[in-house]
């Protein structure tokens, strides 16, 4: 009987040790073992940490217009031309021009005088575009299926038997325009200091939509990098945000563009962008304390128990640098993610005397941090 009291007693004494530990189950270690663990202090969400406000820059555009819609270039022009052919002399006139995105060319002249010996010729190169004898009048000559690069010709057939005189036009005005598809692009050079590169939040571009023709999207690069394609509803604004990874915004010179496709234009009013970065005013750190009984501090000390700080990143609007200090032991995580977990290990030496203990966190960058966990790990007994 007195063993039986003996056993009982003994095997209480373990439950309540069981219980006053209050394991809740399996922790995956980060080397795959398995092991079981302790909630010391168990908090939801840290909140933020860093600065808790970033510094505006604004930069003023104003309105911005651009278009992809036909418009007429012009070419060449010359106020006379004397063309002639004839046994003892003879002149032409040659136009070279650039048909790129080109509908047509149009070539108007007047001829003022001629002797009417011999046809005007004209060539677009070996195609015919007018041969005929031309009278005193006003011409205007459509010239389509045009080439990167085009050539002209403008001459005269000779006068024959009457060898005596060249066949002579004298020719005015003479303008050579080609219809094409312009881009009116707008780019916008802007400056950015070294101190907003390396504290940079986002950068924002707002504007007003005045009004709008054609039916292709609007579209907004930063130093090529494409941050907007739609069709912005007019007279309300349209902000757009952008980071500094995606379009390599960097200390120096950098580029805004506003383009849009064929037959299509927009016109933006109030137009500016605003560059956002941390690096000025009052920081925000978080402490969490946290009390270890001189049980748990004696049991830091076994074999394979180890004591973890586990928290968890939601977000990282600005990663500089991340400071975990637990007491006096500072450990830096030189760059985090978001919607990840992180961990710190810590032992009984690295506690406080008494049962008094504190997490800190602290930074110069911009971070959301959500649940915090300070666990005691211990391995599985067979």
């Amino acid at each position: 009987m007195e063993n039986f009291v003996k056993v009982m007693t003994a095997g209480l004494a373990v439950f309540a040790v069981l219980l006053f530990i209050g394991w809740s189950g399996p922790l995956d270690s980060s080397d795959g073992s398995t092991g079981l663990n302790t909630t010391l202090l168990s908090v939801e969400k840290i909140g933020t940490v860093g600065f808790a406000k970033a510094t505006p820059r604004e930069i003023m555009i104003g309105n911005v217009n651009v278009g992809n819609l036909p418009g007429e270039d012009l070419e060449f022009e010359a106020e006379t031309v004397l063309i002639k052919n004839g046994l003892f002399s003879k002149n032409s006139q040659g136009i070279s021009f650039n048909g790129e995105r080109a509908q047509k060319a149009t070539l108007s002249f007047r001829v003022d005088n001629s002797n009417e010996y011999g046809r005007l010729v004209i060539k677009h190169g070996e195609l015919l575009i007018y041969n005929d004898v031309a009278d005193t009048k006003e011409y205007s000559l459509e010239i389509y299926d045009l080439n990167d690069t085009n050539a002209l010709d403008i001459s005269a057939t000779s006068s024959g038997i009457k060898f005596w005189a060249p066949t002579t036009y004298v020719l005015s005005d003479i303008k050579l325009t080609v219809d094409r598809y312009a881009d009116r692009d707008h780019v916008v050079p802007f400056q950015v200091y070294s101190y907003e590169s390396s504290g940079w939040s986002i950068g924002r571009i707002s504007f007003v939509l005045e009004s709008k023709a054609g039916s292709e999207n609007l579209s907004i690069e930063v130093n090529g990098k494409p941050v907007y394609s739609d069709s912005p509803a007019p007279d309300v604004p349209t902000q757009i945000d952008f980071s500094r990874h995606e379009t390599r915004v960097s200390p120096g010179e950098n580029l805004l563009s506003f383009k849009t496709g064929r037959d299509s234009a927009y016109i933006m009013e109030s137009t500016r962008l605003t560059i956002f970065y941390y690096g000025t005013g009052e920081a925000i750190y978080r402490i969490q304390p946290f009390e270890l009984s001189e049980f748990w501090k004696s049991y830091l000390m076994k074999e394979n128990v180890t004591g973890v700080v586990n928290f968890y990143v939601r977000s990282v609007p600005l990663d500089s640098g991340l400071d975990v200090v637990l007491n006096n032991q500072t450990h830096t995580f030189e760059t985090l993610s978001a919607n990840t977990w992180y961990n710190i290990t810590f032992s009984e030496e690295d506690l406080s005397e008494d049962t008094k203990n504190f997490v800190k966190f602290y930074t110069h960058g911009n971070y959301d941090l959500g649940e915090l966990n300070v666990l005691i790990t211990s391995p599985i007994q067979d």
